[in-house]
């Protein structure tokens, strides 16, 4: 409602390097040394990925693939070290957190999973683009031969109120604490228009680590 973002996707990186970019050890330590900084990560790791494996011409991932990738900030501070490069994913994000989570619901690998995320699912997910290339050895990519742009997914806009909601689910909480309820849901509507200005559900959880929520037991 009123264009207040619920769910967004937000790049992420895996961290790749090509090691044929150094010519000498110097650079491979200051290198080392730099990534090591920015990602967290052991020097000596780094510099064993920095030097590779002598294999001249392929990239060595610094970053474990799809375990330790990078936001956009990380990505934006080390673009400019030689040899570095990237590959980007997209991550589901919820800048609210736990509101109207029950709700929105959540994706497990870009596939909804509950609520408006899984019921509108095919409408968010989009058309994946595509292009068809031909390499030249050494590096030279030929014009694409075939080409498919991406259709992007749709926007979907709730008629949740978000201030309403923050409150209503306050609410509920403090309600179903105070009188040692298990659970509790609030449904606030217009009766005018039938819109649904709050749903809220208690107990919760936040929907960027729902892998955290616990089963009932």
């Amino acid at each position: 409602r009123a264009g207040h973002l619920l769910a967004t996707d937000i790049p992420e990186y895996d961290v790749k390097f090509s090691p044929n970019q150094l010519h000498n050890d110097q650079d491979r330590y200051e290198v080392a040394e730099q990534l090591a900084a920015a990602l967290k990560l052991s020097f000596n790791t780094v510099l064993e990925r920095v030097v590779g494996d002598g294999a001249a011409d392929t990239y060595q991932p610094i970053t474990a693939p799809g375990k330790q990738r990078i936001p956009q900030n990380v990505m934006e501070s080390i673009k400019h070290i030689s040899g570095v490069d990237f590959d980007m994913f997209y991550q589901r994000a919820y800048p609210d957190g736990q509101l109207a989570a029950q709700v929105l619901g959540f994706t497990q690998e870009q596939i909804g999973q509950y609520g408006i995320e899984r019921q509108y699912d095919d409408l968010l997910q989009g058309t994946p683009g595509y292009a068809s290339s031909v390499l030249y050895l050494p590096d030279v990519i030929a014009d694409p031969s075939q080409y498919t742009e991406a259709i992007p997914g749709a926007d979907v806009y709730l008629t949740l109120n978000r201030a309403i909601q923050k409150v209503a689910e306050d609410e509920l909480a403090a309600a179903t604490e105070t009188y040692g309820a298990p659970s509790g849901q609030v449904v606030i509507m217009n009766p005018r228009t039938g819109e649904i200005l709050a749903m809220a559900n208690y107990p919760t959880f936040d929907p960027n680590n729902f892998s955290e929520i616990a089963e009932e037991p």
